[in-house]
């Protein structure tokens, strides 16, 4: 870890984290926001009373990997700490996929769909990887030729709304639930974003420039959940980061700590990394 911060560590088969404390002004987020998921979001961690699990952050470059629409809440209802998961972004069991886009059947042809909003498609043997493509049963079609990254993920959120307004029912899936949709027949077709590389993250943020929300899916060895610092603790006017840091430690030190191994079900969503849950000792 960063000989910078300090935190409380965990270990996951020999993959390291350190659960901190880092000011908001410090960290780089690289995707954009979902205004109505931030509504909903807020509403839920003021209910709460507390920040459940760490956002994800690289400990070199503080980039934010996961955790894009907690840090915009949290700075927006004014804490002063955000409660972080910092890892070695560099480490090879870090990979880096991409959210797609899931589509259900409304009557429409979504290859004839993606043509008339004025995008060719080229039928293509590719599948994951710099382009954007339309996946569907019979087959996997690159939009819009030679596009570069950012052409790409242009097109990927005009095509968004161009499926919405037919009625199209649109779904964030893993790259895996895509190949297992067309093949039960549950999706109609997917529109899948280009890859993007732990370099291109990591540049754009630090730049200050953004990718679209839900452009990358971050998969991690194991990440900590239900770590619950309250919210006082975040805003705590009057201490430094250093003592909110070593409270923060403090409070960890007394709970126990419960892996879950991958695919494990948590609010509902099934996880394929495993899962070090915070309990009460």
């Amino acid at each position: 870890m960063s000989s910078s911060e300090s935190g409380f560590p965990i270990e996951y088969q020999g993959f390291k984290m350190l659960i901190t404390l880092v000011e908001p002004q410090r960290l780089h987020p690289h995707e954009e926001i979902i205004p109505p998921n931030l509504d909903k979001l807020k509403a839920s961690i003021w209910r709460d009373g507390f920040q459940a699990s760490p956002i994800i952050v690289d400990q070199e470059t503080l980039v934010v990997l996961d955790g894009m629409h907690r840090l915009a809440t949290l700075k927006d209802i004014g804490c002063r700490f955000i409660l972080s998961c910092l890892v070695d972004y560099y480490d090879p069991r870090i990979s880096v996929e991409t959210w797609c886009r899931g589509l259900r059947d409304r009557g429409v042809d979504p290859l004839a769909l993606v043509e008339d909003a004025g995008y060719p498609t080229h039928p293509s043997g590719d599948r994951w990887g710099e382009s954007l493509m339309l996946a569907t049963p019979e087959g996997w079609h690159r939009i819009g030729g030679e596009l570069g990254v950012e052409e790409a993920f242009r097109a990927l959120v005009a095509l968004e709304e161009e499926f919405k307004g037919k009625g199209f029912a649109i779904k964030h899936i893993s790259e895996a639930q895509v190949e297992e949709g067309l093949a039960s027949g549950t999706l109609e077709a997917a529109l899948v974003p280009p890859r993007v590389g732990k370099e291109q993250v990591v540049s754009y943020a630090l730049e200050g420039r953004l990718f679209p929300p839900k452009s990358t899916r971050h998969v991690l060895p194991a990440r900590p959940i239900d770590v619950n610092i309250p919210l006082k603790d975040l805003m705590a006017p009057g201490i430094s980061l250093g003592e909110a840091v070593d409270k923060l430690v403090g409070a960890l030190s007394g709970l126990d700590v419960e892996e879950r191994p991958p695919g494990a079900t948590y609010h509902g969503r099934v996880y394929s990394e495993a899962l070090i849950r915070f309990k009460e000792a």
